[in-house]
């Protein structure tokens, strides 16, 4: 069930828009299911509104056309195109968005210019299911060159926790079939996913179910089957399919007693997602000096001889830094809305400190550290680790440094210097 707290809406410039309006949810809406119906209608001053967008933490999450039938709103604006056909209404899935949801609606005009026209927030209840896994994730979000892969490395030794041994530890079983549930939870977008008449014509993806929305869903209770019993259905596939393949990677590699599988997330919806799947789950942000992060991004598209990261889709250094502040945030964000249930590690203490970081990592999983566990976990990752060395010795270095005078490492020059220091946070956001 979800509940409408607030339906806010926007002060647009006339001048761009005649009018606009959320007909529905209402405040106040109570709703049992996962999925939230979205009407209204916007209409263009000097410019025709050609869509709608709804946006959430990560961006836009669905986008409609403007142009469903309004004869009242053609009565009102009888001088303005397309006041005729100024309605919108979509379906927006809310699973993955935890239990306050916050998404902002926009009209898209003619002429490219986006007006927010309103701010929906609300509170859901999670999913329930009925499947009951035998090992629970342990959640690593972060980003890359972070150390997730040397953390990735010793995790994979413990007894207890199931690994994908394939460097870099980056199969991603679990968030595909989350991705999986999201994707076909999701109501109908004939637009840009899956047609009623177009479906079967390839075999390349699935999509949105076609048919969850008019007229299928004009009857209320289909809309509570498709909204409420349906994801639930999907969700137990999900459980039971990431369990499935854990569980016999557990068997393949000798862990007989496991309780916990691990893998790389990004901070997105995936891992709201599967705190939903799995109420018991644990979770593990890393964290390490952004600064770092954007050299060491930069150096090794260098060593590799292309550009990688995100650095590939912009022109410059500077701009590649303010698109990863923007992800950044992202991490910051994620950790700051579960700071009550994850555990944080920063990389430089990971590095330095690894007994300490993998205790105390142990401990919050509730985890035993007996004499030689970890001892044993960290002789074992450390085999073949050629640039463990160097990289303990670059956090000694930079440390004196950032004690001693300014960091030297964070470009070659000024400009993505003061770029760094404006543009990314510092680690002590997620402390403060």
């Amino acid at each position: 069930m979800f509940e409408i707290l607030e339906v806010a809406r926007s002060l647009a410039d006339p001048s761009s828009l005649a009018g606009a309006a959320i007909d529905a949810p209402a405040q106040g809406t109570r709703v049992d299911g996962h999925a939230l119906d979205i009407k209204g209608w916007a209409l263009g001053s000097r410019s025709r509104a050609e869509a709608i967008e709804i946006t959430g933490p990560d961006g836009v999450i669905r986008s409609v056309p403007v142009r469903i039938p309004r004869a009242d709103i053609a009565t009102r604006f009888p001088q303005l195109e397309g006041a005729g056909a100024a309605g919108f209404h979509t379906g927006v899935g809310l699973l993955g968005l935890g239990t306050r949801f916050e998404l902002h609606v926009r009209v898209v005009l003619g002429d490219g210019t986006r007006v927010p026209i309103a701010r929906i927030v609300g509170t859901r209840r999670l999913l329930t299911v009925d499947t009951k896994p035998r090992l629970r994730p342990l959640i690593v979000t972060s980003l890359g060159r972070t150390g997730t892969t040397w953390l990735m490395r010793m995790i994979l030794e413990h007894p207890q926790i199931v690994v994908h041994p394939s460097h870099p530890h980056e199969v991603h079983a679990a968030s595909y079939w989350s991705h999986l549930l999201k994707v076909l939870a999701e109501p109908a977008d004939h637009v840009h996913s899956a047609h009623p008449d177009g479906f079967r014509t390839t075999l390349k993806h699935a999509g949105h179910h076609p048919f969850f929305g008019p007229p299928v869903t004009g009857a209320l209770a289909m809309w509570e089957w498709f909204s409420e019993e349906y994801p639930r259905r999907l969700a137990d596939f999900t459980l039971g399919s990431i369990d499935s393949f854990y569980t016999r990677l557990a068997h393949i590699e000798g862990k007989t007693d496991a309780e916990y599988f691990a893998e790389k997330f990004h901070p997105d919806q995936i891992p709201w997602l599967m705190w939903e799947l799995y109420p018991d789950a644990r979770e593990l942000v890393l964290v390490r000096d952004f600064r770092d992060v954007v050299c060491s991004i930069l150096a090794f598209n260098r060593k590799r001889g292309f550009a990688d990261f995100g650095r590939e889709s912009v022109t410059s250094d500077e701009e590649f830094v303010r698109l990863f502040s923007s992800r950044c945030r992202r991490l910051l964000e994620a950790y700051q809305s579960r700071a009550d249930r994850v555990h944080l590690l920063r990389y430089e203490d990971m590095i330095l400190q690894p007994d300490d970081s993998l205790r105390q990592l142990l401990g919050y999983l509730g985890l035993p550290a007996f004499e030689g566990v970890v001892e044993g976990m960290l002789e074992r990752s450390r085999e073949g680790c050629i640039c463990l060395g160097r990289a303990i010795l670059k956090v000694r270095i930079l440390h004196l440094l950032r004690t001693g005078g300014p960091n030297p490492q964070v470009g070659s020059g000024m400009t993505l210097k003061s770029t760094c220091q404006r543009e990314v946070p510092r680690q002590g956001s997620f402390v403060s």
